[in-house]
């Protein structure tokens, strides 16, 4: 949104999850008078209840959205990678918490700056608009998969982190099983058994926290099966 990325440094951090290098001129461009700050895994970049006084975009590393509900539950709502924005309310105040999952860089904005952008530059418009987009279409997709089995839910899952990777099909998770299961509606323990079904069919390769997608129609396929039907197919319950 406000900054201008090389290619090849999005698809590096998306395989890697490590910090981008830079030599000379930076390969990316912050404006003039906006803040860049560096964050440590699970450090809190904002809480529940904070003045929503800035918005954010995320330079390298991952973001995690959560909510804590009355009983305790814990709720992932998003991710965010090299390139979203996040942190845009409509209230004055945050009505949940972001997170880095880990080692973040973040461009932060004032509130006020980011109207009189898009009042001025119809390119922020038209990323806003795109973000807009990709958000409600995100938050679609989530809502007919709210009922699909484990597989389905988890094969989106790997299909949605995996869509800015630009070189191969390989790429790390920066999240936990925990997160995992918290965004999907899931427990930890059916995220394992889930990921151990989609190595035993041959649709994924893991080795510690890398992942490798096998076949990738396969997994859209189980991804379109649950959109179309719901996820009823009895033959793919992960218990």
């Amino acid at each position: 949104m406000f900054l201008e990325f090389n290619v090849d440094d999005r698809a590096a951090n998306a395989v890697s999850g490590h910090l981008p290098k830079f030599t000379g001129q930076d390969r990316f461009r912050a404006p003039a008078g906006y803040t860049i700050e560096l964050f440590r895994a699970g450090e809190t970049i904002y809480k529940d209840g904070d003045t929503a006084d800035f918005v954010y975009e995320v330079v390298f590393g991952v973001v995690r959205i959560t909510t804590i509900a009355c009983n305790g539950h814990r709720t992932v709502h998003a991710f965010h990678a090299a390139g979203d924005i996040f942190g845009i309310e409509r209230r004055s105040t945050r009505y949940s918490c972001a997170e880095a999952v880990s080692e973040a860089q973040v461009l932060r904005c004032s509130r006020p700056r980011f109207e009189a952008m898009m009042t001025s530059d119809p390119a922020i418009v038209r990323r806003l608009w795109t973000h807009i987009l990709e958000k409600a279409e995100r938050t679609e997709a989530m809502c007919l998969l709210r009922h699909a089995h484990a597989i389905h839910k988890v094969a989106y899952f790997l299909l949605e982190v995996s869509a800015p990777l630009t070189i191969g099909k390989k790429f790390k998770l920066s999240m936990s099983r925990f997160d995992i299961a918290d965004y999907l509606g899931l427990s930890s323990e059916t995220v394992s058994r889930t990921f151990t079904l989609l190595k035993q069919r041959g649709l994924i390769l893991t080795k510690g926290r890398f992942v490798t997608l096998v076949c990738i129609p396969s997994l859209r396929e189980l991804v379109g099966d649950a959109l179309r039907y719901r996820g009823l197919e009895s033959d793919l319950r992960v218990t």
